[in-house]
């Protein structure tokens, strides 16, 4: 029986960087809000990660919310950079992979780690 090989997604526009259904996190209204005043402040500290396999974020699922809410139809996608642009200039990257569902599955949860108490404290401030 013949291998079924599923053809790369293009990444054309915004509404192509689809959350992961599974995704297993969520954000509540007070960290979304501090998501976006980081965003606005600080730019990209992350990164978005987009899976031309199944056409689903890896990563960035809270960004892309958060940047979707903070400028809406302003934002631009340069396909050719892989690139999100602000209305401000802001540049976000976004990097494309080719993963199966299990990778693509380990690598969400492996960038959604989350500090411990140890990794807090040794944070300035």
């Amino acid at each position: 029986m013949a291998k079924k090989v599923t053809r790369p997604k293009a990444l054309r526009t915004l509404s192509d960087l689809k959350p992961a259904p599974y995704n297993p996190r969520e954000i509540g209204d007070e960290a979304l809000a501090g998501l976006k005043a980081s965003i606005d402040e600080l730019g990209d500290l992350s990164g978005i990660v987009w899976n031309a396999r199944d056409g689903k974020l890896v990563a960035g699922h809270q960004r892309m919310r958060a940047l979707t809410e903070l400028y809406g139809d302003g934002l631009v996608l340069d396909v050719k950079a892989r690139t999100i642009t602000t209305p401000a200039g802001e540049t976000f990257g976004i990097r494309v992979v080719d993963w199966d569902e299990p990778k693509a599955k380990l690598a969400n949860v492996r960038v959604g780690r989350t500090f411990t108490a140890v990794e807090s404290e040794r944070l300035p401030g």
